[in-house]
Parts: structure tokens; sequence; C-alpha cells
């Protein structure tokens, strides 16, 4: 009969008709003092951890990051804002890096800082810390024990942290200390939080200040190795540079150089008009070849009537003449003299045509020993031209050495500039805009909303347990449960009477 009756509680009910007002009704009065219970147990509990935890206040600083000086401007917006960008993510991470942390723990002593107590909470505190402890030091036995027992080693402790690392370790901490840019500007809001209010802000305030200054410092040492690399190289351009120009001096001084393109325009012209008359010589008649070349040398009437040895004389002199005039200057002696001694050979030209009667046409044999006169010019002009190539090229190479190490001389000699400028600067990189103030508002723990998640949470864990107490609860408690289950109807029912 109990097992018939099982089997219909099972199949029929409140599950199999639905779940109405009513049932709920009766279930949260049933499990009444259970709910009430477990609100009231877990409001208790959030208040003993609200109690426990430390509260935490938080203090901000803003500081400034300064673009410096000799970057490389980008050209659009857009590599300018992620050139900031970058420059400030660097700056942020070298903000909390562990150099800065360890003096800011030197400078306040943060490691001689001692733990609280006298209240109930630091007691709890305590008693938590060497429990810790307990199992730290359970653990690392236990690990002697099977290092040197089971497996016969050496075991090796590993060094315990001193209070000078727990302090930078704990300023370390992401919760602790904090950096964060600010969007599309070049501040940096830097936070602390800690127990303390006041020692939050001293904090904050210590490791800007200890930012800007090992910026500083760091920038003046960088400069002051940029100005020492600037001048060890300054000690070997500056020779190089003197060696150059004076290479350029000296081969000027050994070469008589003082124009060499117009001397090289001049010896093309001069070849050009010695090739266009030898050509005309060749294929034209000797009388026009002679004329030609006559008109060459702007002396052409005269030569055409004079001999051979004549002709060589004034061709040898015209030629010296337009040497020394592409070398040196219209007034240079040397040139006066040439111009002398080519008036002087004119006259003697001058006075043997007068003398010789005009022939009208050359003889054969003046035009022959002309075309060979012409060919050993040619020969002497190209043998000459090609000197002269050679000598620019060279000429054209030390020139240019010059130029380079100038170049590379003045642009060391503004960075040493630059370099000294920095050295001696006194504005760092980062500001502090605003200093950090205690705040005696804590950020956490937030009680209001523990309260709330801890009232949430009792009243979803009370009706979970309450179904699964009401799912397991077989018992029949009213006769329409009775009449439901074994299908008849209710005749009558002895009432309850207490005592």
């Amino acid at each position: 009969m109990a097992e018939w009756v099982g089997k219909q509680a099972s199949g029929t009910g409140a599950t199999a008709r639905g779940i109405e007002l009513r049932d709920i009704v009766d279930v949260w009065y049933r499990r009444r003092w259970t709910i009430m219970a477990l609100i009231v147990l877990t409001i208790m509990g959030v208040e003993i951890a609200n109690y426990v935890i430390y509260p935490i206040f938080e203090s901000r600083v803003k500081i400034l990051i300064e673009g410096q000086s000799g970057l490389d401007v980008p050209f659009s917006r857009e590599n300018l804002v992620f050139k900031k960008t970058e420059i400030t993510q660097t700056q942020c991470e070298i903000l909390i890096c562990q150099p800065n942390l360890a003096q800011v723990v030197t400078n306040l002593k943060l490691d001689e800082r001692a733990d609280p107590s006298g209240s109930l909470r630091d007691t709890i505190h305590a008693g938590w810390r060497r429990v810790v402890r307990f199992y730290k030091d359970t653990k690392e036995g236990a690990k002697r024990f099977v290092v040197e027992s089971v497996f016969h080693g050496t075991y090796k402790s590993p060094r315990l942290p001193t209070g000078f690392d727990r302090a930078v370790g704990y300023l370390q901490d992401d919760a602790v200390v904090r950096v964060e840019p600010m969007t599309n500007t070049d501040f940096v809001i830097l936070t602390v939080r800690d127990r303390d209010p006041e020692l939050a802000a001293v904090v904050a305030n210590t490791l800007a200040d200890v930012f800007v200054k090992s910026e500083l410092a760091a920038r003046v040492a960088r400069a002051q190795d940029v100005r020492e690399s600037v001048d060890r190289q300054l000690e070997v351009r500056g020779p190089e540079l003197h060696e150059a120009r004076e290479a350029v001096a000296r081969f000027k001084r050994e070469h008589g150089i003082v124009a060499i393109d117009r001397q090289i325009d001049a010896v093309l012209e001069k070849l050009s008009l010695l090739e266009l008359s030898y050509w005309d010589l060749s294929q034209k008649e000797e009388v026009r070849a002679l004329s030609a070349w006559d008109s060459v040398r702007r002396e052409s009437s005269a030569i055409r009537d004079l001999s051979h040895r004549e002709k060589t004389a004034l061709i040898d002199k015209l030629s010296e003449l337009a040497e020394l005039e592409t070398k040196y200057q219209p007034d240079h002696p040397r040139v006066v003299a040439a111009r002398a001694a080519v008036a002087e050979v004119q006259d003697k030209l001058d006075e043997a045509r007068d003398d010789k009667p005009q022939a009208e046409d050359p003889p054969a044999e003046d035009a022959e020993s002309l075309r060979a006169s012409l060919m050993e010019e040619i020969t002497r002009v190209r043998a000459e031209l090609s000197e002269l190539s050679e000598m620019d090229t060279r000429y054209q190479d030390l020139v240019m050495d010059v130029e380079n190490s100038s170049e590379v001389y003045k642009f060391l000699i503004n960075k040493r500039e630059d370099a000294s400028i920095a050295q001696f600067t006194t504005q760092p990189q980062g500001r502090i805009v605003e200093p950090a103030i205690p705040s005696f508002k804590p950020v956490r723990p937030s009680k209001w909303m523990n309260r709330g998640l801890g009232l949430l949470a009792s009243i979803a864990v009370a009706v979970g347990l309450c179904a699964a107490l009401e799912y397991l609860d077989r018992t029949l408690r009213t006769p329409e449960a009775v009449s439901r289950l074994v299908g008849l109807r209710t005749l009558g029912s002895v009432p309850y009477v207490g005592r």
C-alpha cells in the first residue's frame, strides 16, 4: 500500500495540475523560518565581511607628458596622434617601473611600515596572516621531506623576500598603483590605493615627483652622452675636413687651375675648329681649306701668302695665347707677353705679305704640310682635352669630399649645440598639474552593494533550498491531497486539536 501511495504521489499532486499562487504561499509559509534564517545569516555574513575588510582610499595625480625636443614631426594628423599615443604609453610604463617604485619605498621607508593592530579587525587579519604563513611553511616542509627522504636529494630553499621586496611588490600590484592615459590628451592619471588615505596621497605625489626627477636626470644624461659622442666624432671629422680642403688647394696650385670648366670648353671649341678646318682642307680645294684655316686663326689673308715656316710659327703663337687666356686673367703678365709676341709675329707677317707677290692658289706642298700640321695640332689638343678631363674628374672628387665632410661637420656642430641646450635645461618632460590630496571616502568595499548582492544571493539560495525540500517532502497535509491521491471523494475529516 505504501509503495502504491508513493507511486501515486509521484505522478499526481501540484506538479500534475500546475503550480498555483496558493501553493507558493503555502510553501513560503511552511518554510518561512528557513528562508528568514538564510537571509539573516547572509546579511550577518556580509556585515562581518564589511567590517573585516579594510576600507581602501584612493588618491589621484594628474601629470602632463610634454613632447620631446628633436622628435620627427609626422606630416599627417593620424601619424601625429599615433606618435603622441605611443609616447604617452611609453611614459606610463616608465612611471610605474620598478626603479621608480623602489625609490618611493626608500624615500617613504615603506619597508618599515608596521602592520596595524589594536582592533578586532587587525586581530583577524593577523590571524589570517599566521594561517597563510603556516600553510607556506607546511608546504615548504613537505617539499623538503619529499626531496630529501624520498628522492635522497638536496633541497635548496628559495630566498625569502625581504621587507623591501614585499613593499615593492605591494606597489607593483595593479590594484594598488595604476596609471592610465587620458584619451586624446597628453595627460596621464596616476591612481594609488591604500587603507591609509594620507599615505595614499603621499605615495602618489612621491611617485609622480620621482618620475619627473628621474626623467629630467635621464634626459640630461642622454644629452651628455650625445655631446660626448659628438665631441669624439668632431675630433675625427675636423682634421678630415681640413685635410680635404688642403688637398683641393694643393691640387689647384700644382695644376694651375683657375676655372677648369672654362678651360675644357675652350679646348673643345679649339678642337672643333681644328677638325673642321682639317675636314675642309681634305675635302675641298686647297685654297678654300687654307682660307677656312686662316679664318679660324683670324689671320687667314696674311697666312695664305706666307711660307710654311712662318705659318707654323703664327699657329703656335695663337695656340699659346689661347691656352694662357683660359688659365689666367686678361691682365696677367704672361697673357700680355703672349699678345705682344703675337703682334710681333703679325707685323712680320704683314711685312712679308707686302713684299711677297700674291698667289692665286697655294702650292700643293704647302697644303700637304699644312694638313700634317693640322693633324699634329689636333692630336696635341686631344691629348690636352683628355688630360683636362682626367684632371676635372680628380678635382670634382676632391670637391665632393670637401662638401660631404663639411655637411657632416655642420650636422655634428648642430647636434652638439642641441645636446648642450638639453644638458643644461631644467624643464622636465613630465609636469605635475594636479597633485593628490587625501580622500577620506573609501572606494571599497561598497557596503550597500555588498548588502544588496548578499540579499539577492540569500533569496536565491532560499528559493532553491525550499524547492529542493518541497520536492523531497512527500507528506500528505490536506484532505484535498488525499482525495487527489486516491481518486475518491472526501466524506469527512478529523480536525486538528491542539493541547
